[in-house]
């Protein structure tokens, strides 16, 4: 959560609904960081909170506060993007799954000169 969303907490003047989709962020946030070693940042407004997954965002997973969305890196037959999502209430798989989604992206951008960034756990 953001300097401005604790302040704006105490001073109770959030919407309930950004409030949980600001914690939800945040909660995933940790998870990343301590379970996976991944930096991330967390932004939030207009009732959803957007957390960026590495140092230039690799992993974009925005919620509502109830759902986790990120994109797969795959697309259907038409061109559409597919989506992950899993609920709110356990970050530590949801934090596992996006983790795979960022060594994947590392993988994919390493190669002459770039070294292969690791995730812990």
């Amino acid at each position: 959560m953001t300097r401005s969303s604790r302040a704006c907490e105490r001073a109770g003047t959030l919407p309930e609904r950004q409030l949980r989709a600001a914690r939800a962020a945040e909660r995933l946030r940790v998870e990343l960081t301590e379970g996976h070693g991944i930096t991330a940042r967390v932004h939030e407004g207009y009732g959803i909170a957007m957390l960026w997954a590495g140092p230039t965002a690799e992993v974009v997973v925005w919620t509502d506060g109830q759902w986790f969305r990120w994109w797969t890196g795959r697309l259907t037959r038409t061109g559409g993007k597919v989506y992950a999502s899993g609920t709110c209430d356990n970050p530590a798989t949801i934090a596992r799954r996006v983790s795979l989604r960022y060594t994947d992206l590392s993988a994919k951008q390493a190669g002459p000169g770039n070294e292969l960034r690791t995730v812990a756990g």
